[in-house]
Protein backbone atom coordinates (compact mmCIF):
# COMPACT_ATOMS: atom_id res chain seq x y z
CA UNK A 1 0.00 0.00 0.00
CA UNK A 2 0.93 3.61 -0.50
CA UNK A 3 1.15 6.02 2.13
CA UNK A 4 -1.65 7.84 3.75
CA UNK A 5 -3.72 4.59 3.20
CA UNK A 6 -6.09 3.43 5.92
CA UNK A 7 -8.53 0.63 6.25
CA UNK A 8 -11.51 1.19 8.11
CA UNK A 9 -12.87 -2.43 9.92
CA UNK A 10 -16.72 -2.33 10.21
CA UNK A 11 -17.84 -5.28 12.03
CA UNK A 12 -20.58 -6.08 14.83
CA UNK A 13 -17.68 -8.34 16.42
CA UNK A 14 -16.35 -5.49 18.01
CA UNK A 15 -17.03 -5.67 22.03
CA UNK A 16 -16.94 -1.55 22.13
CA UNK A 17 -18.81 1.07 20.05
CA UNK A 18 -15.82 3.64 20.30
CA UNK A 19 -13.67 3.22 17.22
CA UNK A 20 -9.98 2.49 18.55
CA UNK A 21 -6.64 1.48 16.86
CA UNK A 22 -6.68 -2.04 16.03
CA UNK A 23 -5.44 -4.46 18.06
CA UNK A 24 -5.89 -8.61 18.96
CA UNK A 25 -7.39 -7.00 22.67
CA UNK A 26 -9.74 -5.08 21.04
CA UNK A 27 -11.67 -7.67 18.77
CA UNK A 28 -14.32 -10.30 19.86
CA UNK A 29 -12.35 -13.48 19.90
CA UNK A 30 -14.69 -14.69 16.89
CA UNK A 31 -12.81 -12.08 14.38
CA UNK A 32 -9.65 -13.00 15.28
CA UNK A 33 -10.26 -16.64 14.31
CA UNK A 34 -11.60 -15.07 10.82
CA UNK A 35 -9.27 -11.85 10.29
CA UNK A 36 -5.67 -12.52 9.92
CA UNK A 37 -4.68 -9.86 11.79
CA UNK A 38 -0.51 -8.95 10.91
CA UNK A 39 -1.42 -8.41 7.35
CA UNK A 40 -3.69 -6.06 7.70
CA UNK A 41 -1.40 -3.98 10.27
CA UNK A 42 1.89 -4.28 7.95
CA UNK A 43 -0.39 -3.28 5.34
CA UNK A 44 -1.66 0.40 5.72
CA UNK A 45 -0.77 2.93 7.44
CA UNK A 46 -4.17 3.25 9.40
CA UNK A 47 -6.20 0.34 11.04
CA UNK A 48 -9.18 1.18 13.02
CA UNK A 49 -12.25 -0.60 13.96
CA UNK A 50 -15.87 0.56 14.89
CA UNK A 51 -19.47 -1.20 14.91
CA UNK A 52 -21.18 2.07 13.43
CA UNK A 53 -21.07 2.73 9.54
CA UNK A 54 -19.73 5.80 9.38
CA UNK A 55 -21.02 8.59 7.01
CA UNK A 56 -18.73 10.08 4.30
CA UNK A 57 -18.89 13.64 5.81
CA UNK A 58 -17.25 11.30 8.62
CA UNK A 59 -14.83 9.74 6.78
CA UNK A 60 -13.62 12.82 5.23
CA UNK A 61 -13.77 14.48 8.86
CA UNK A 62 -11.36 11.60 10.37
CA UNK A 63 -8.98 11.10 7.71
CA UNK A 64 -8.64 13.94 5.79
CA UNK A 65 -5.06 13.19 4.63
CA UNK A 66 -5.88 9.37 3.34
CA UNK A 67 -5.56 8.89 -0.17
CA UNK A 68 -6.25 5.46 -0.45
CA UNK A 69 -9.26 3.98 2.13
CA UNK A 70 -10.22 0.38 2.22
CA UNK A 71 -13.69 -0.39 3.91
CA UNK A 72 -14.05 -4.30 5.27
CA UNK A 73 -17.23 -4.93 6.58
CA UNK A 74 -18.10 -8.29 8.73
CA UNK A 75 -21.51 -8.32 10.03
CA UNK A 76 -24.03 -10.61 11.64
CA UNK A 77 -26.66 -8.35 10.86
CA UNK A 78 -27.25 -8.47 7.06
CA UNK A 79 -29.23 -5.77 7.39
CA UNK A 80 -26.96 -3.28 6.85
CA UNK A 81 -25.75 -4.63 3.34
CA UNK A 82 -28.08 -1.46 1.90
CA UNK A 83 -25.94 0.75 3.95
CA UNK A 84 -22.81 -0.41 2.89
CA UNK A 85 -23.76 -0.08 -0.77
CA UNK A 86 -25.00 3.38 -0.65
CA UNK A 87 -21.77 4.36 1.36
CA UNK A 88 -19.61 2.60 -1.13
CA UNK A 89 -21.24 4.25 -4.32
CA UNK A 90 -20.97 7.99 -2.63
CA UNK A 91 -17.05 7.51 -2.78
CA UNK A 92 -16.69 7.81 -6.02
CA UNK A 93 -18.65 11.28 -5.58
CA UNK A 94 -16.77 12.42 -3.27
CA UNK A 95 -13.86 10.92 -4.51
CA UNK A 96 -12.89 8.89 -2.22
CA UNK A 97 -10.11 6.35 -3.84
CA UNK A 98 -11.48 3.19 -2.25
CA UNK A 99 -12.17 0.12 -2.28
CA UNK A 100 -15.04 -1.61 -0.19
CA UNK A 101 -15.43 -5.43 0.69
CA UNK A 102 -18.22 -7.47 2.34
CA UNK A 103 -17.56 -10.43 4.16
CA UNK A 104 -20.10 -12.83 4.30
CA UNK A 105 -20.61 -16.44 3.33
CA UNK A 106 -24.60 -15.31 1.84
CA UNK A 107 -24.18 -14.37 -1.44
CA UNK A 108 -27.54 -12.70 -1.24
CA UNK A 109 -26.33 -9.81 0.66
CA UNK A 110 -24.21 -8.27 -1.81
CA UNK A 111 -25.33 -5.24 -3.64
CA UNK A 112 -24.35 -3.02 -5.81
CA UNK A 113 -21.00 -1.51 -5.50
CA UNK A 114 -19.53 -4.11 -2.76
CA UNK A 115 -16.84 -6.91 -3.44
CA UNK A 116 -18.20 -10.12 -1.81
CA UNK A 117 -15.51 -12.59 -0.20
CA UNK A 118 -16.38 -15.26 1.66
CA UNK A 119 -14.97 -16.41 4.76
CA UNK A 120 -12.72 -18.86 3.98
CA UNK A 121 -11.42 -16.52 1.27
CA UNK A 122 -10.80 -13.72 3.53
CA UNK A 123 -9.12 -16.17 5.51
CA UNK A 124 -6.61 -16.86 3.41
CA UNK A 125 -3.31 -14.77 4.17
CA UNK A 126 -2.49 -14.72 0.43
CA UNK A 127 -5.51 -13.64 -0.61
CA UNK A 128 -5.97 -10.94 1.66
CA UNK A 129 -2.31 -9.09 0.85
CA UNK A 130 -2.85 -9.34 -2.36
CA UNK A 131 -6.41 -7.54 -1.68
CA UNK A 132 -4.48 -5.17 0.25
CA UNK A 133 -1.62 -3.94 -2.12
CA UNK A 134 -3.88 -3.34 -4.58
CA UNK A 135 -3.88 -6.24 -7.31
CA UNK A 136 -6.70 -8.24 -7.87
CA UNK A 137 -5.02 -11.18 -9.70
CA UNK A 138 -2.67 -13.60 -8.01
CA UNK A 139 -0.27 -15.99 -9.58
CA UNK A 140 -0.59 -19.56 -9.33
CA UNK A 141 1.90 -21.59 -11.24
CA UNK A 142 2.28 -18.34 -13.64
CA UNK A 143 -1.33 -18.95 -14.17
CA UNK A 144 -3.90 -15.71 -12.84
CA UNK A 145 -6.72 -16.78 -10.34
CA UNK A 146 -9.54 -14.22 -10.03
CA UNK A 147 -10.39 -13.78 -6.64
CA UNK A 148 -13.59 -14.27 -5.75
CA UNK A 149 -12.91 -17.51 -7.10
CA UNK A 150 -11.81 -20.89 -4.74
CA UNK A 151 -8.86 -22.02 -6.75
CA UNK A 152 -9.79 -25.59 -5.14
CA UNK A 153 -12.81 -25.71 -7.43
CA UNK A 154 -13.02 -22.72 -10.30
CA UNK A 155 -10.56 -23.53 -13.62
CA UNK A 156 -8.41 -20.94 -14.02
CA UNK A 157 -9.69 -17.94 -16.52
CA UNK A 158 -6.84 -18.30 -19.46
CA UNK A 159 -6.60 -15.01 -20.63
CA UNK A 160 -7.58 -12.81 -16.81
CA UNK A 161 -4.33 -11.29 -16.63
CA UNK A 162 -5.27 -9.44 -19.56
CA UNK A 163 -8.74 -8.42 -18.22
CA UNK A 164 -8.18 -7.58 -14.74
CA UNK A 165 -5.00 -5.54 -15.26
CA UNK A 166 -7.07 -2.61 -16.09
CA UNK A 167 -8.49 -2.54 -12.61
CA UNK A 168 -4.82 -2.51 -11.20
CA UNK A 169 -3.52 -0.03 -13.61
CA UNK A 170 -5.82 2.64 -13.03
CA UNK A 171 -7.69 2.52 -9.62
CA UNK A 172 -4.46 1.74 -7.22
CA UNK A 173 -0.87 2.83 -9.76
CA UNK A 174 -2.23 6.36 -10.92
CA UNK A 175 1.53 7.62 -11.53
CA UNK A 176 0.82 11.75 -12.65
CA UNK A 177 4.54 14.26 -13.28
CA UNK A 178 5.72 16.33 -10.65
CA UNK A 179 6.78 18.74 -13.32
CA UNK A 180 5.75 20.23 -15.88
CA UNK A 181 6.43 20.23 -19.71
CA UNK A 182 6.81 23.61 -21.59
CA UNK A 183 3.85 25.06 -23.62
CA UNK A 184 5.39 24.23 -27.32
CA UNK A 185 5.52 26.77 -29.79
CA UNK A 186 2.93 26.80 -32.83
CA UNK A 187 2.93 29.03 -35.74
CA UNK A 188 0.20 31.37 -36.20
CA UNK A 189 -1.14 29.70 -38.86
CA UNK A 190 -1.30 26.61 -37.41
CA UNK A 191 -3.27 27.81 -33.93
CA UNK A 192 -5.94 29.53 -36.93
CA UNK A 193 -6.06 26.68 -38.78
CA UNK A 194 -7.06 24.38 -35.73
CA UNK A 195 -9.11 27.00 -34.24
CA UNK A 196 -11.09 26.96 -37.14
CA UNK A 197 -11.39 23.03 -37.27
CA UNK A 198 -12.93 23.33 -33.37
CA UNK A 199 -15.60 25.57 -34.83
CA UNK A 200 -16.50 23.53 -37.51
CA UNK A 201 -19.25 20.36 -37.61
CA UNK A 202 -16.84 18.81 -40.19
CA UNK A 203 -14.39 17.90 -37.33
CA UNK A 204 -11.86 15.24 -38.42
CA UNK A 205 -9.59 14.65 -35.37
CA UNK A 206 -8.33 11.38 -36.58
CA UNK A 207 -6.43 13.52 -39.68
CA UNK A 208 -4.44 14.90 -36.60
CA UNK A 209 -0.90 14.52 -35.19
CA UNK A 210 -1.03 13.51 -31.85
CA UNK A 211 0.41 16.78 -30.82
CA UNK A 212 -2.19 18.72 -32.67
CA UNK A 213 -4.91 16.56 -30.98
CA UNK A 214 -3.35 17.77 -27.80
CA UNK A 215 -3.36 21.05 -28.60
CA UNK A 216 -6.91 21.33 -29.78
CA UNK A 217 -7.83 19.91 -26.27
CA UNK A 218 -5.65 22.88 -24.68
CA UNK A 219 -7.30 25.25 -26.92
CA UNK A 220 -10.67 24.58 -25.79
CA UNK A 221 -9.94 24.04 -22.13
CA UNK A 222 -7.73 26.97 -22.13
CA UNK A 223 -10.34 29.55 -23.48
CA UNK A 224 -13.10 27.58 -21.10
CA UNK A 225 -11.00 27.99 -18.57
CA UNK A 226 -10.77 31.85 -18.93
CA UNK A 227 -14.21 32.70 -18.69
CA UNK A 228 -14.74 30.13 -16.02
CA UNK A 229 -13.97 31.32 -12.15
CA UNK A 230 -11.71 28.08 -12.18
CA UNK A 231 -7.89 29.16 -10.35
CA UNK A 232 -6.27 28.89 -14.01
CA UNK A 233 -3.05 27.06 -14.91
CA UNK A 234 -0.51 28.31 -16.18
CA UNK A 235 -0.46 27.15 -20.35
CA UNK A 236 2.53 24.96 -19.42
CA UNK A 237 0.62 23.70 -16.47
CA UNK A 238 -2.76 22.86 -18.74
CA UNK A 239 -0.45 21.46 -21.72
CA UNK A 240 0.96 18.72 -18.91
CA UNK A 241 -2.52 18.69 -17.73
CA UNK A 242 -3.91 17.21 -21.16
CA UNK A 243 -1.20 15.98 -22.45
CA UNK A 244 -1.12 13.58 -19.35
CA UNK A 245 -4.63 12.68 -19.29
CA UNK A 246 -3.89 11.42 -23.26
CA UNK A 247 -1.30 9.00 -21.87
CA UNK A 248 -4.27 7.20 -20.05
CA UNK A 249 -6.17 6.47 -23.60
CA UNK A 250 -4.34 3.53 -24.91
CA UNK A 251 -3.53 3.90 -28.61
CA UNK A 252 -3.53 0.03 -28.77
CA UNK A 253 -7.63 0.74 -28.83
CA UNK A 254 -9.00 0.87 -32.11
CA UNK A 255 -11.89 3.38 -31.31
CA UNK A 256 -12.12 4.60 -27.64
CA UNK A 257 -8.54 6.06 -27.65
CA UNK A 258 -7.48 9.89 -27.20
CA UNK A 259 -8.29 10.53 -31.26
CA UNK A 260 -11.87 9.81 -29.75
CA UNK A 261 -11.79 11.59 -26.86
CA UNK A 262 -10.68 14.49 -28.39
CA UNK A 263 -13.82 14.09 -31.02
CA UNK A 264 -15.82 13.95 -27.67
CA UNK A 265 -14.70 17.22 -26.13
CA UNK A 266 -15.13 19.38 -29.60
CA UNK A 267 -18.04 18.35 -30.00
CA UNK A 268 -19.14 19.12 -26.20
CA UNK A 269 -17.65 22.56 -27.03
CA UNK A 270 -19.77 23.45 -29.75
CA UNK A 271 -22.97 22.39 -28.40
CA UNK A 272 -22.14 24.68 -25.41
CA UNK A 273 -21.18 27.58 -28.00
CA UNK A 274 -24.68 26.45 -30.31
CA UNK A 275 -26.96 26.87 -26.96
CA UNK A 276 -25.15 30.65 -25.85
CA UNK A 277 -23.94 28.51 -22.68
CA UNK A 278 -20.53 29.42 -23.64
CA UNK A 279 -19.09 32.25 -25.92
CA UNK A 280 -17.01 30.80 -28.71
CA UNK A 281 -13.58 32.61 -29.80
CA UNK A 282 -14.78 31.97 -33.57
CA UNK A 283 -18.36 32.01 -35.26
CA UNK A 284 -19.35 28.00 -35.64
CA UNK A 285 -19.91 26.61 -39.17
CA UNK A 286 -22.06 23.99 -39.75
CA UNK A 287 -21.34 20.82 -42.41
CA UNK A 288 -20.28 21.39 -46.14
CA UNK A 289 -22.08 18.43 -46.82
CA UNK A 290 -25.47 20.49 -46.86
CA UNK A 291 -25.02 24.05 -46.34
CA UNK A 292 -28.72 24.30 -45.40
CA UNK A 293 -27.71 21.99 -42.39
CA UNK A 294 -26.31 24.80 -39.95
CA UNK A 295 -26.86 26.11 -36.60
CA UNK A 296 -29.36 27.92 -36.06
CA UNK A 297 -28.73 31.74 -35.23
CA UNK A 298 -31.16 33.13 -32.95
CA UNK A 299 -30.60 34.54 -29.98
CA UNK A 300 -34.06 34.65 -29.42
CA UNK A 301 -35.16 30.99 -29.13
CA UNK A 302 -36.40 29.56 -26.26
CA UNK A 303 -33.07 27.10 -26.66
CA UNK A 304 -30.29 29.55 -26.80
CA UNK A 305 -32.09 31.37 -23.81
CA UNK A 306 -32.28 28.57 -21.60
CA UNK A 307 -28.85 27.30 -22.74
CA UNK A 308 -26.99 30.89 -21.74
CA UNK A 309 -29.01 30.80 -18.60
CA UNK A 310 -29.10 27.56 -16.79
CA UNK A 311 -25.85 26.57 -17.83
CA UNK A 312 -23.34 29.04 -16.08
CA UNK A 313 -19.29 29.25 -17.36
CA UNK A 314 -18.30 27.23 -14.07
CA UNK A 315 -20.60 24.33 -15.24
CA UNK A 316 -20.07 24.42 -18.81
CA UNK A 317 -16.06 24.00 -17.83
CA UNK A 318 -17.06 20.92 -15.39
CA UNK A 319 -18.80 19.50 -19.12
CA UNK A 320 -15.82 19.86 -21.08
CA UNK A 321 -13.59 18.24 -18.36
CA UNK A 322 -16.02 15.33 -17.91
CA UNK A 323 -15.86 14.86 -22.20
CA UNK A 324 -12.06 15.41 -21.59
CA UNK A 325 -11.96 12.71 -19.60
CA UNK A 326 -15.03 10.19 -20.01
CA UNK A 327 -13.02 7.34 -21.74
CA UNK A 328 -10.12 8.30 -19.49
CA UNK A 329 -7.96 4.63 -18.94
CA UNK A 330 -10.64 2.31 -21.16
CA UNK A 331 -9.31 -1.06 -21.78
CA UNK A 332 -11.12 -1.39 -25.39
CA UNK A 333 -13.84 -3.86 -23.64
CA UNK A 334 -16.97 -3.70 -23.42
CA UNK A 335 -19.47 -4.18 -19.80
CA UNK A 336 -21.01 -6.71 -21.06
CA UNK A 337 -17.28 -8.44 -21.48
CA UNK A 338 -16.20 -7.77 -18.53
CA UNK A 339 -19.27 -9.03 -17.09
CA UNK A 340 -19.69 -11.95 -18.76
CA UNK A 341 -16.05 -13.03 -17.81
CA UNK A 342 -16.61 -12.28 -14.26
CA UNK A 343 -13.16 -9.99 -14.53
CA UNK A 344 -12.39 -7.81 -11.34
CA UNK A 345 -13.91 -4.56 -12.27
CA UNK A 346 -17.43 -6.54 -13.28
CA UNK A 347 -17.06 -7.51 -9.27
CA UNK A 348 -16.28 -4.18 -7.97
CA UNK A 349 -19.01 -2.41 -9.61
CA UNK A 350 -21.48 -5.00 -9.00
CA UNK A 351 -22.21 -5.79 -13.03
CA UNK A 352 -23.38 -2.24 -13.59
CA UNK A 353 -21.54 0.90 -15.38
CA UNK A 354 -18.52 -1.07 -15.25
CA UNK A 355 -16.21 1.13 -17.05
CA UNK A 356 -18.13 4.39 -16.66
CA UNK A 357 -17.39 3.77 -12.88
CA UNK A 358 -13.79 3.31 -13.25
CA UNK A 359 -13.61 6.68 -15.64
CA UNK A 360 -15.41 8.36 -13.49
CA UNK A 361 -13.16 7.13 -10.40
CA UNK A 362 -9.80 7.22 -11.97
CA UNK A 363 -10.64 10.89 -13.88
CA UNK A 364 -11.92 12.31 -10.97
CA UNK A 365 -8.45 11.22 -8.93
CA UNK A 366 -6.14 12.46 -11.77
CA UNK A 367 -8.23 16.07 -11.38
CA UNK A 368 -7.61 15.90 -7.34
CA UNK A 369 -3.84 15.32 -7.81
CA UNK A 370 -3.40 17.49 -11.14
CA UNK A 371 -5.73 20.79 -10.83
CA UNK A 372 -7.52 20.56 -7.12
CA UNK A 373 -9.01 23.79 -7.71
CA UNK A 374 -11.82 22.47 -10.20
CA UNK A 375 -13.26 20.86 -7.39
CA UNK A 376 -13.39 24.32 -5.44
CA UNK A 377 -16.27 24.99 -8.27
CA UNK A 378 -19.73 24.56 -6.98
CA UNK A 379 -21.01 20.88 -7.81
CA UNK A 380 -17.99 20.21 -10.62
CA UNK A 381 -17.44 16.96 -8.97
CA UNK A 382 -21.10 15.79 -9.50
CA UNK A 383 -21.67 17.11 -12.54
CA UNK A 384 -18.17 15.34 -13.88
CA UNK A 385 -19.38 11.80 -12.71
CA UNK A 386 -22.51 12.06 -13.53
CA UNK A 387 -22.08 12.96 -17.22
CA UNK A 388 -19.65 10.34 -17.27
CA UNK A 389 -21.86 7.95 -15.77
CA UNK A 390 -24.66 8.99 -18.37
CA UNK A 391 -22.43 7.28 -21.50
CA UNK A 392 -23.51 4.07 -20.41
CA UNK A 393 -25.59 3.02 -23.24
CA UNK A 394 -26.74 -0.71 -21.08
CA UNK A 395 -28.69 2.64 -19.49
CA UNK A 396 -29.66 4.72 -22.22
CA UNK A 397 -33.41 4.74 -22.05
CA UNK A 398 -33.47 5.52 -18.57
CA UNK A 399 -30.93 8.83 -19.16
CA UNK A 400 -33.43 9.20 -22.34
CA UNK A 401 -36.61 9.52 -20.15
CA UNK A 402 -34.90 11.40 -17.71
CA UNK A 403 -34.22 14.25 -19.92
CA UNK A 404 -37.86 14.04 -21.92
CA UNK A 405 -39.64 14.05 -17.87
CA UNK A 406 -37.21 17.12 -17.26
CA UNK A 407 -37.59 19.27 -20.36
CA UNK A 408 -40.98 18.45 -21.18
CA UNK A 409 -42.23 22.17 -20.13
CA UNK A 410 -39.73 23.39 -22.16
CA UNK A 411 -40.56 21.52 -25.32
CA UNK A 412 -44.42 22.80 -24.64
CA UNK A 413 -43.29 26.02 -25.84
CA UNK A 414 -47.26 27.29 -26.38
CA UNK A 415 -47.53 26.61 -22.37
CA UNK A 416 -44.70 28.85 -21.20
CA UNK A 417 -42.83 31.92 -21.83
CA UNK A 418 -39.21 32.69 -22.37
CA UNK A 419 -38.69 34.85 -19.60
CA UNK A 420 -40.22 31.67 -17.23
CA UNK A 421 -37.96 29.35 -18.45
CA UNK A 422 -34.77 31.81 -18.76
CA UNK A 423 -35.24 33.56 -15.38
CA UNK A 424 -32.92 32.46 -12.98
CA UNK A 425 -34.67 33.95 -10.14
CA UNK A 426 -37.56 31.66 -10.40
CA UNK A 427 -35.71 28.43 -10.34
CA UNK A 428 -34.77 27.67 -6.64
CA UNK A 429 -30.86 26.20 -6.37
CA UNK A 430 -32.38 22.48 -6.29
CA UNK A 431 -34.46 22.79 -9.31
CA UNK A 432 -31.28 24.44 -11.47
CA UNK A 433 -28.78 21.43 -9.92
CA UNK A 434 -31.06 19.03 -11.33
CA UNK A 435 -31.29 20.71 -14.21
CA UNK A 436 -27.92 21.34 -14.80
CA UNK A 437 -27.32 17.37 -14.27
CA UNK A 438 -29.71 16.54 -16.68
CA UNK A 439 -28.11 18.48 -19.42
CA UNK A 440 -24.82 17.31 -18.62
CA UNK A 441 -25.66 13.91 -18.82
CA UNK A 442 -27.58 14.11 -22.21
CA UNK A 443 -25.14 16.43 -23.86
CA UNK A 444 -22.50 13.91 -23.24
CA UNK A 445 -24.32 11.03 -24.44
CA UNK A 446 -25.15 13.32 -27.09
CA UNK A 447 -21.35 13.84 -28.03
CA UNK A 448 -20.17 10.31 -27.20
CA UNK A 449 -22.25 9.04 -30.21
CA UNK A 450 -22.14 12.25 -32.10
CA UNK A 451 -20.16 10.66 -35.27
CA UNK A 452 -23.27 9.18 -36.91
CA UNK A 453 -24.57 12.88 -36.88
CA UNK A 454 -21.42 14.15 -38.81
CA UNK A 455 -21.04 14.15 -42.46
CA UNK A 456 -21.63 11.02 -44.08
CA UNK A 457 -17.63 10.04 -44.66
CA UNK A 458 -16.54 11.12 -41.13
CA UNK A 459 -19.57 8.86 -39.78
CA UNK A 460 -18.36 6.05 -42.43
CA UNK A 461 -14.87 6.51 -40.74
CA UNK A 462 -15.82 6.30 -37.02
CA UNK A 463 -18.16 3.59 -37.71
CA UNK A 464 -15.32 1.18 -39.12
CA UNK A 465 -13.28 1.45 -36.45
CA UNK A 466 -15.74 0.89 -34.11
CA UNK A 467 -16.18 -2.30 -35.76
CA UNK A 468 -12.43 -3.02 -35.69
CA UNK A 469 -12.55 -2.44 -32.29
CA UNK A 470 -15.74 -4.72 -31.51
CA UNK A 471 -14.21 -7.38 -33.83
CA UNK A 472 -11.11 -7.84 -31.56
CA UNK A 473 -13.77 -8.35 -28.94
CA UNK A 474 -14.97 -10.58 -30.50
CA UNK A 475 -11.81 -12.57 -31.60
CA UNK A 476 -10.88 -12.04 -27.82
CA UNK A 477 -14.35 -13.78 -26.28
CA UNK A 478 -13.80 -16.81 -28.86
CA UNK A 479 -10.00 -17.03 -27.46
CA UNK A 480 -11.40 -17.00 -23.22
CA UNK A 481 -14.29 -19.58 -24.14
CA UNK A 482 -11.93 -22.14 -26.33
CA UNK A 483 -14.11 -22.28 -29.27
CA UNK A 484 -13.80 -19.30 -32.26
CA UNK A 485 -17.10 -19.09 -33.62
CA UNK A 486 -16.19 -15.30 -34.98
CA UNK A 487 -17.75 -14.65 -37.97
CA UNK A 488 -14.21 -13.72 -40.77
CA UNK A 489 -13.26 -10.38 -40.82
CA UNK A 490 -14.35 -8.55 -44.50
CA UNK A 491 -12.34 -6.79 -46.72
CA UNK A 492 -12.86 -2.88 -46.25
CA UNK A 493 -14.98 -1.49 -49.16
CA UNK A 494 -16.36 -5.17 -50.38
CA UNK A 495 -20.15 -5.49 -50.77
CA UNK A 496 -20.13 -7.95 -47.50
CA UNK A 497 -18.78 -5.44 -45.81
CA UNK A 498 -20.36 -2.24 -46.57
CA UNK A 499 -23.45 -4.51 -45.97
CA UNK A 500 -22.88 -4.92 -42.81
CA UNK A 501 -21.61 -1.89 -41.87
CA UNK A 502 -25.13 -0.25 -43.41
CA UNK A 503 -27.05 -3.19 -41.05
CA UNK A 504 -25.23 -1.84 -38.31
CA UNK A 505 -25.47 1.60 -38.82
CA UNK A 506 -29.20 1.45 -38.98
CA UNK A 507 -29.57 -0.95 -35.74
CA UNK A 508 -28.11 2.01 -33.56
CA UNK A 509 -29.48 5.30 -35.84
CA UNK A 510 -33.11 3.28 -35.00
CA UNK A 511 -32.18 1.98 -31.55
CA UNK A 512 -30.71 4.92 -29.98
CA UNK A 513 -29.77 7.91 -31.56
CA UNK A 514 -32.76 9.01 -33.81
CA UNK A 515 -35.10 9.75 -30.93
CA UNK A 516 -32.35 10.46 -28.87
CA UNK A 517 -31.32 13.65 -31.01
CA UNK A 518 -34.82 14.45 -32.04
CA UNK A 519 -35.21 15.44 -28.05
CA UNK A 520 -32.12 17.06 -28.01
CA UNK A 521 -33.26 19.70 -30.86
CA UNK A 522 -36.30 19.62 -29.60
CA UNK A 523 -35.35 21.58 -26.19
CA UNK A 524 -32.48 23.11 -28.34
CA UNK A 525 -33.39 23.99 -31.69
CA UNK A 526 -29.74 25.26 -32.47
CA UNK A 527 -28.75 21.76 -32.70
CA UNK A 528 -31.46 21.03 -35.28
CA UNK A 529 -28.32 19.75 -37.79
CA UNK A 530 -27.54 16.88 -35.63
CA UNK A 531 -31.60 15.58 -35.99
CA UNK A 532 -31.37 16.26 -39.56
CA UNK A 533 -28.04 14.29 -39.99
CA UNK A 534 -29.19 11.21 -38.57
CA UNK A 535 -31.95 11.02 -40.52
CA UNK A 536 -30.44 11.85 -43.48
CA UNK A 537 -27.88 8.86 -42.79
CA UNK A 538 -30.98 6.33 -42.22
CA UNK A 539 -32.04 7.41 -45.08
CA UNK A 540 -29.06 6.39 -46.94
CA UNK A 541 -27.82 3.54 -45.32
CA UNK A 542 -31.69 2.10 -45.50
CA UNK A 543 -31.21 2.49 -49.62
CA UNK A 544 -28.03 0.48 -49.10
CA UNK A 545 -29.10 -2.07 -47.31
CA UNK A 546 -32.14 -2.37 -50.12
CA UNK A 547 -29.79 -1.89 -52.75
CA UNK A 548 -27.26 -4.95 -51.78
CA UNK A 549 -30.16 -7.69 -51.15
Amino acid sequence: MSQNSTILFLTDYHTSLTPDHLSSDSIHPHLQQITPLNALVQSSDNVFIQSVIPSVADILASFPDTQYLILVAYFKDHSVTDQLSKLSRSFTLANINSLAVLVSNDHSTCSDGLLLLTESQFTDDGILNLLLSGKLNSQTNDQPLWIGFDPNTTTTKPNSKIISMFMTAMQYNLSFPTTDEPYPTFSESEINDLSAQIHSWDFKPYELSHTQQIHICFLILNHAMKSSSVQPLSDSSLWSFVKTAASFYSNENPYHNFIHATDVLQCMYYFLVSIGALDGFLPLTGSDANPEISPVDSQDSIGYSFGANIIDPDSAFAFLLAALGHDFGHPGLTNAFLSKQEAPLAKIYSHRSILESLHAASFTRYIAQCWPAVFQLTNSRELIVESILATDMGRHFVYLSRFRNSFRKFQEAAEISVSDVTDKKALSAQHRLALLRTLGCILLKCADISNVTRKLEISIYWGRILGKEFKRIEVLQGELSGSDNSNPSLETGSKEEVLALAKSQLFFIDTFARDLFTALSGTFPELQLTTDMVYSHGNHWQSVAENSI
